[in-house]
C-alpha cells in the first residue's frame, strides 16, 4: 500500500449540506439570525396551509374526523337513547332507536365536526401566517433610526439604554457585531418579548440602530412589540442627538 509523501496535501472532505448550513447561519448577526427563524416559521406555517387546500389532503382529514368523532358519539348517543327508549317500550323500539341514532346521529356529528374543524383550522393558519409574515406582522416589530454618532457611540449608548431599564435582562452582547439582546419582563398584558438592538456603521461619526422587538413565548402580539420598539427608538435618538451636541460643544 503506497503512503502519502512527507507535504503531500490530503484530500479535502466533501463539506456535508448540514454543516454549510451551520456555517453560514453562525455567520449571521443575532438579529438576522432571527429574521431567518422567523422567516423559516412563515414557511412552515403556509407549507401546511397549502396542503389544506388541496382537496385529496381536505378529504382525508374530513373522513378521519368523521370517522372518529361519529362513532364516538353515536355509540355513546344510540346506547343512552336505546336504554331510554327500551325502558318505555321494550327492547325492539330501543334497539330501533340505538340503530337510528348510532347511524343518523353518527355520520350527522361527524359531518359537523369535520366541517368545523377543517374551516377553524383553516381560519387560525390563516391568522397565523399573516401574524409571522415579517413584512406585515405585529409580532415582529422592526424600526430603524439614523444618529449622527459612530457605531461604537451608539452601542455603547444603547447598551447603558437597556441596562438601566428596570426588569429587563441583558440575555447576549456581541461587541464585534454590536449587537446585544435582552427580554422584558412578564406584564398583565403579555408574558415578556425579546428586544433586540444592531448598529451598523453609516458614514463618518454616522450610523444607524436597527431595533426589533418579538413575543417571548406566545405566537399573539398585544401591543407590546410596537411599544418596545417606538420607546427604544425614541430614547436612542434623544441620547444620539444630546450626546452629538456635547461633542460639538468647545
Amino acid at each position: 500500500m503506497s503512503q502519502p509523501q512527507t507535504g503531500e496535501e490530503l484530500p479535502a472532505i466533501p463539506e456535508t449540506r448540514v454543516v454549510r448550513i451551520q456555517r453560514v447561519v453562525s455567520a449571521l448577526s443575532e438579529f438576522e439570525q432571527d429574521e431567518l427563524n422567523f422567516a423559516l416559521q412563515a414557511a412552515r406555517i403556509n407549507e401546511i396551509q397549502s396542503r389544506l387546500t388541496e382537496p385529496k389532503s381536505t378529504l382525508n382529514l374530513a373522513l378521519h374526523t368523521t370517522l372518529w368523532s361519529g362513532s364516538l358519539f353515536g355509540l355513546v348517543g344510540g346506547l343512552v337513547c336505546g336504554l331510554l327508549t327500551g325502558l318505555q317500550f321494550g327492547w325492539v323500539a330501543g334497539l330501533v332507536a340505538f340503530s337510528l341514532q348510532a347511524i343518523v346521529g353518527g355520520v350527522v356529528f361527524g359531518l359537523f365536526m369535520a366541517a368545523m374543524m377543517i374551516g377553524g383550522l383553516k381560519l387560525s393558519m390563516k391568522g397565523v401566517s399573516k401574524n409571522l409574515s415579517t413584512s406585515k406582522s405585529a409580532l415582529f416589530q422592526v424600526r430603524q433610526v439614523e444618529l449622527l454618532i459612530t457605531d461604537a457611540e451608539a452601542f455603547e449608548l444603547s447598551k447603558s439604554m437597556i441596562s438601566s431599564k428596570r426588569g429587563w435582562k441583558v440575555e447576549s452582547v456581541n461587541k464585534e457585531e454590536k449587537s446585544l439582546r435582552a427580554t422584558t419582563p412578564p406584564t398583565w398584558r403579555s408574558p415578556g418579548e425579546i428586544v433586540g438592538v444592531q448598529i451598523y456603521a453609516a458614514g463618518d461619526a454616522q450610523s444607524v440602530a436597527k431595533i426589533y422587538s418579538k413575543p417571548l413565548f406566545t405566537a399573539m402580539d398585544f401591543g407590546k412589540n410596537a411599544m418596545n420598539v417606538a420607546e427604544m427608538a425614541k430614547e436612542i435618538e434623544d441620547a444620539g442627538q444630546v450626546h452629538h451636541y456635547l461633542k460639538m460643544e468647545p
